[in-house]
């Protein structure tokens, strides 16, 4: 049976209708007379077919895929990409060679193997007192949604926190220098250890100072009412600054700093000179004061013991704290 040609009538209805999409092939094969299968044949023949505008991957698909690949759903990506689950699969085994649905995430098992814990069970109570930024992937392990962290979220863990990590049972990796670095910057104790730095020896006192407010810890998780009490030292020396214990309190802690400072081999500070000139007589003075004192106050003091009525110093005084 011959096959009935084409007319110009019909190949102008073709021409108009099938490139842009107007109605579907099937109504063209309507309004032509001829099968579906005639209409698309002849329009590969009139070559009014062409490729997708994507058909070849371009460099930003490439970036995306393999930055994002196990981070987002595959929908989304096929969606993002205008790409079939199918191509995108095959680009990866062809192209990206060993780009799995792991390799842009750690799992809480890993995440556990690089802060030195037993348990991956610890990360996910970490992830749910907001310690670090995490949510389940898009893909299964066995039954269940495995846990997914990125690595922006672990460093910024680490660093707001590195008293979560066990220090000694880590790999010599990037994860332990950026403890290491915050250790140096302010290192971190616990009650007992930072006990002897506010000068007191019963651990209570500074359970104390921790519910009164004075000083800023954050207690490790371990369960309701558990977990050990962590001091940073810039907690320490904000609360030595502006020492709100009474006075008889301050001088019996400032003598066992200075006491265990010294047993440790570390300098202490016993006296500040100033050299200040007197308004009356308009000499210099140099003044030996207590390392505690302010400029302020040595002005208030000096003149108070040495300027009324008249000038009464000498060259050098001793200036102490009342």
């Amino acid at each position: 049976m011959e096959k009935k040609p084409w007319t110009p009538e019909e190949i102008e209805i073709l021409t108009k209708n099938f490139r842009n999409n107007r109605i579907s092939v099937e109504a063209i094969a309507k309004l032509t007379g001829r099968s579906v299968h005639g209409v698309r044949m002849e329009a590969c023949k009139l070559k009014l077919t062409k490729r997708r505008p994507n058909y070849y991957w371009k460099e930003w698909e490439l970036e995306y895929l393999g930055e994002n690949w196990g981070v987002l759903s595959d929908a989304v990506i096929c969606r993002r990409l205008g790409r079939t689950l199918t191509g995108i699969r095959l680009k990866i085994k062809r192209q990206l060679t060993g780009l799995t649905k792991r390799s842009n995430i750690y799992t809480a098992w890993e995440v556990a193997r690089i802060m030195g814990i037993a348990c991956s069970k610890s990360v996910v109570g970490y992830r749910d007192k907001g310690y670090i930024q995490g949510e389940k992937a898009t893909w299964y392990q066995g039954a269940n949604k495995v846990w997914a962290f990125t690595y922006e979220a672990l460093e910024e863990c680490l660093r707001r926190r590195p008293w979560l990590c066990r220090w000694k049972r880590m790999d010599r990796n990037y994860f332990r220098s950026v403890v290491q670095e915050e250790w140096d910057k302010d290192p971190w104790y616990t009650c007992n250890q930072a006990a002897p730095l506010l000068g007191v020896i019963d651990i209570n006192a500074v359970h104390r100072y921790i519910y009164r407010g004075w000083l800023a810890a954050e207690r490790s998780p371990g369960g309701p009412h558990q977990g050990t009490w962590i001091i940073r030292q810039s907690a320490i020396d904000a609360m030595l600054e502006n020492d709100p214990r009474p006075a008889h309190v301050r001088v019996a802690s400032l003598k066992s700093r200075h006491k265990l400072a010294i047993r440790r081999g570390r300098p202490i500070r016993l006296l500040t000179v100033w050299r200040l000139r007197c308004r009356k007589c308009h000499r210099y003075v140099r003044i030996n004061a207590n390392p505690n004192l302010d400029g302020n106050e040595i002005k208030r003091a000096f003149r108070r013991d040495y300027t009324r009525p008249s000038c009464t110093h000498k060259r050098v005084i001793f200036i102490e704290r009342r």
